[in-house]
């Protein structure tokens, strides 16, 4: 199952996420809009 795959599954299976933006830097994930913990990642 390739990363995508899995993304897309997750999301079917919760999409409240879908309203959420998510990123994912490494290892690190967050999601929602806090932009110090954005800011902190990018």
């Amino acid at each position: 199952m390739s990363d995508n795959d899995f993304a897309i599954e997750k999301l079917i299976e919760n999409p409240f996420m879908i309203k959420r933006p998510i990123v994912v830097k490494g290892s690190v994930a967050i999601s929602g809009f806090k932009e110090e913990l954005w800011n902190s990642l990018l």
